[in-house]
């Protein structure tokens, strides 16, 4: 599990990182990532419990610092993340 999640923190990390005008990199590498969970029969049905456990993670780690702009802007980036993997595994 430790490992799973250790994943899923450099991954986000890495997609931060890429932020710019490159979004087509993003999501050839997003896509990629969605064909390795479509080949491991991932379930697209878990993405949603994912973001729902990362945001109680960063209300965890952060407390009272975690603003509501914060949230809002972590939902949506999960969102577009979680999307474009989803896309992949659904049309696998």
């Amino acid at each position: 599990m430790k490992t799973h999640a250790d994943g899923i923190v450099a991954l986000l990390d890495s997609i931060l990182q890429m932020l710019g005008p490159d979004i087509e990199f993003i999501e050839e590498v997003l896509g990629q990532v969605g064909e390795r969970h479509a080949k491991m029969q991932v379930n697209a049905s878990f993405f949603p419990f994912l973001g729902q456990s990362l945001i109680w993670s960063l209300e965890q780690k952060l407390g009272d610092d975690f603003t509501e702009e914060q949230r809002h802007a972590w939902e949506e980036v999960y969102e577009a993340i979680s999307t474009e993997i989803i896309k992949k595994i659904v049309n696998a």
